[in-house]
């Protein structure tokens, strides 16, 4: 009889457990659907969230890597670690994508079209990643087809802190600590993190077979101090210096593999926010500041570098049981410093409602106006909405969809480029206008009592005038007089198991296709990942198994055209063990089945590895 109780209650224990794990899915904060805090539950657009247990669990050391295990994210790179790397949502290039690291808008205004150097951003002390995908110009601006926003750890007790080493294949080795604390009304947070790396040989035309290595040291600091309980100023800093060796450049010899890239970008935010229960104001300022060198057989051969600098308001007001405004000011100018040193305003003014019917069905209306100085005044829109139907035994359905728009100004490089002596005809016959995007989605998830998660989205959308190089006659940088598409569907699937485990998987069809009706380069039909996650010894010991599978993918090759990448499946292993609960040892397996593929055609990717370490906590 009392083993039957005690079975009945750990029943009743492990439902309530599931069933709040589901409420807490839906309930989940997020703040880059609209730039004020919401839980996913009102969300109508499509964001993916990996939270601190979803990053520890997947074990990955770049961004990168770790967003590829999401839906309709591809990732291309030339090379291995530090190398040049392209990140696509939905299809879209990567510098229609914005990255924001603690509300910090990364972009390289150095950069030939502008696009977050993703490459070097590492996974230590990420608190939180969200993805928001498709077109996003009503509320982030020009150029946004998709957000990733990034949000660092923040102090939660009087002291604490942690360090972490790790080594591996390549010679690769990161060390890693961070400090974070609170004292009364103030609180505090350094983190630092350096990685070196061997490499491997960047491209397949080396005949020599010498390694690329790859090195970066990344600090972030910031502090904040609570006046009172309605107002709070804050400040950020973060730095990165990066030297990546790579293969292919051209100095004044010609061609060589002898190559060398420096990175360095630094980072500030200011804050000042007024919060109470009908309102909050947040007033912000920063600037991102790059510099880029390469070397050409140790001859200079690029020396460039470039600012972003942005005031930002951000307003909001609740009406109580009906819903919310959303408004703001955006004030930014970019720069670049090379041979045109050319800079450039942008003045942008929102409004969102985001409305509450009956506390199930959630939705917005947005418009957003910008005057660019260049290229004059555009307006975006976006609209939203998203319906919860409560099934029986607590099971959930939610129906969702989204439109909205957006435009891209040609780059500052694009257009002095296409005004230099380099440029040539045709791309020196017209000039530049800016891109225009406009998508919808529509969707369902189902959240099941038992701790079933399943997601299906169908997504199209479409970019009008974009703006590419010519790789037929090196003249400059053409408009594409036409309408490249993107459309398909994300299905995603998670659910727990017996004995500890559970399972997710999501898979992305997408038919990307430029004008002319070819598929555009670098983007596979097919993706899917799968993965599994084990927990024993009373949380002691955590292991997961993941694998990411591409397919139908095709390369614009100069004098080739169009040319067949490689379908790839890729394993990964992740495990690790609490030796203390202060104290974790952990191992992880890349490419545990040695598969030769290449992303990037000509450009090699990362054999079997392995790498172990330890983390500490206090």
């Amino acid at each position: 009889m009392k083993k039957l109780i005690a079975l009945a209650i750990t029943q009743i224990i492990a439902a309530n457990a599931i069933a709040t794990e589901v409420e807490n899915r839906l309930e989940t904060l997020t703040v880059t659907a609209s730039r004020v805090e919401a839980p996913l539950r009102q969300v109508g657009s499509s964001i993916s969230v990996l939270n601190q247990t979803d990053i520890e669990s997947r074990g990955q050391s770049t961004v990168a890597e770790l967003l590829r295990t999401l839906p309709s994210i591809g990732v291309t790179n030339s090379g291995g670690l530090g190398k040049q790397t392209s990140l696509r949502i939905r299809g879209e290039e990567g510098y229609r994508t914005k990255i924001l690291i603690d509300g910090i808008d990364i972009s390289d205004t150095s950069g030939t079209q502008i696009q977050p150097q993703i490459q070097h951003l590492l996974t230590t002390d990420i608190e939180q990643i969200e993805v928001l995908r498709g077109p996003q110009g009503m509320m982030y601006g020009a150029d946004a087809g998709g957000v990733i926003n990034i949000i660092t750890k923040k102090a939660e007790q009087p002291l604490q802190g942690g360090v972490m080493a790790e080594y591996g294949r390549y010679n690769t080795k990161q060390l890693a600590g961070n400090i974070r604390g609170q004292i009364e009304n103030f609180d505090y947070s350094l983190t630092a993190s350096d990685l070196s790396t061997d490499g491997f040989n960047a491209r397949t035309s080396d005949s020599s077979n010498e390694a690329d290595g790859y090195e970066n040291t990344t600090i972030g600091l910031s502090a904040g101090y609570n006046i009172n309980e309605n107002f709070r100023i804050q400040a950020t800093l973060r730095d990165s210096n990066a030297e990546s060796e790579f293969d292919g450049c051209f100095g004044s010899s010609g061609s060589t593999n002898d190559c060398i890239s420096e990175f360095e970008q630094t980072s500030y935010k200011a804050d000042a926010i007024y919060s109470n229960k009908d309102m909050e104001h947040k007033l912000s300022y920063s600037v991102s500041e790059t510099d880029r060198k390469n070397f050409s057989a140790k001859s200079v051969a690029l020396d460039t570098a470039g600012e972003l600098e942005q005031v930002q308001y951000l307003g909001s007001y609740n009406i109580e049981k009906t819903g919310k405004f959303v408004y703001g000011v955006d004030w930014e100018q970019e720069s670049i410093d090379s041979t045109s040193n050319d800079e450039r305003k942008q003045v942008g003014v929102y409004v969102e409602w985001q409305g509450n019917l009956h506390d199930s069905f959630y939705y917005t209306a947005g418009i957003r106006h910008d005057d660019n100085d260049d290229f004059g005044e555009h307006t975006s829109y976006r609209a939203t909405s998203a319906y919860i139907v409560d099934l029986k035994d607590n099971n959930i359905l939610k129906i969702k969809g989204s439109y909205g728009t957006g435009f891209r100004a040609p780059s500052l490089y694009e257009i002095a480029y296409n005004n230099s002596p380099s440029a040539s005809a045709p791309a020196t016959l017209g000039s530049l206008n800016e891109e225009q995007s406009e998508g919808y989605d529509f969707g369902v998830e189902y959240h099941a009592s038992n701790g079933l998660f399943i997601e299906l989205v169908y997504f199209n959308q479409q970019v009008t005038d974009a703006i590419e190089f010519d790789l037929n006659s090196f003249s400059g940088y053409l408009q594409d007089k036409g309408t490249s598409k993107s459309k398909g569907v994300e299905l995603s699937f998670e659910m727990p198991l017996p004995g500890s485990f559970t399972v997710y998987s999501n898979y992305t069809y997408n038919n990307a296709k430029d004008s002319s009706g070819e598929q555009r380069s670098r983007r596979p039909r097919h993706s899917a990942n799968l993965g599994f996650s084990h927990v024993a010894l009373n949380g002691k010991l955590n292991s997961s198994i993941d694998a990411r599978y591409a397919a139908n993918a095709k390369n614009d090759i100069f004098g080739l055209g169009l040319v067949d990448l490689d379908d790839y499946h890729v394993v990964n292993i992740n495990i690790r063990y609490a030796l203390l609960p202060e104290l974790e040892l952990y191992a992880r397996g890349e490419n545990i089945l040695q598969e030769n593929y290449q992303e990037v055609t000509g450009y090699n990717t990362a054999g079997a590895a392995i790498y172990g370490g330890l983390r500490y906590t206090f």
